[in-house]
């Protein structure tokens, strides 16, 4: 994949990922940044992950990566 196509997944899962639940952490307990990027870890098993990132990957005309794999 391109830095561009990486980017637009990455943004894509993190969009995914907040509308599923907000940040397991506080800006607090963070004070260097990145809060908005965490879910907790039992939010979504691995696997459905990995699934819609292989998604979002096709949707972004990078790697064809099977969903089924």
């Amino acid at each position: 994949m391109t830095h561009r196509q990486a980017l637009g997944v990455e943004r894509a899962t993190l969009t995914w990922m907040r509308a599923l639940s907000a940040p397991a952490l506080t800006a607090e307990q963070m004070p260097q940044g990145g809060h908005s990027e965490t879910a907790a870890a039992g939010l979504v098993p691995p696997e459905k992950l990995w699934t819609q990132v292989k998604a979002l990957a096709i949707q972004h005309e990078g790697v064809p990566l099977r969903v089924d794999t």
